[in-house]
């Protein structure tokens, strides 16, 4: 499983079911690996049925109406949370040289 799944802490079963767990490599000693695309499929999987609450049905459905839309959204919500994570940080870090009253 390895890179893709400890990213998102999916379940093995979310990869199976798309499809992907066939398309995966393996080593020697039978350990699988995945291509970059594998892993950002993965990614936009989980966030169309974890975060947004779609079926793996209709995520897919929805990937198959318009792909590019989609990951266009998933780059979106994901660069805001970097940002809103960022901007916690400085909330934080100003916070904590602010005079107590």
């Amino acid at each position: 499983m390895g890179e893709g799944v400890r990213y998102h802490q999916a379940k093995k079963a979310v990869i199976i079911s798309d499809g992907r767990d066939n398309a995966a490599g393996k080593t020697s000693k039978g350990t699988r690996f995945y291509k970059q695309e594998d892993i950002d499929a993965v990614r936009l999987i989980y966030h169309l049925v974890k975060e947004r609450g779609m079926t793996l049905a209709g995520a897919r459905q929805k990937l198959k109406d318009n792909k590019e839309t989609t990951i266009r959204q998933e780059e979106i919500v994901n660069r805001l949370k970097q940002i809103k994570e960022e901007l916690l940080a400085m909330k934080d870090a100003f916070d904590a040289f602010a005079p107590k009253v």
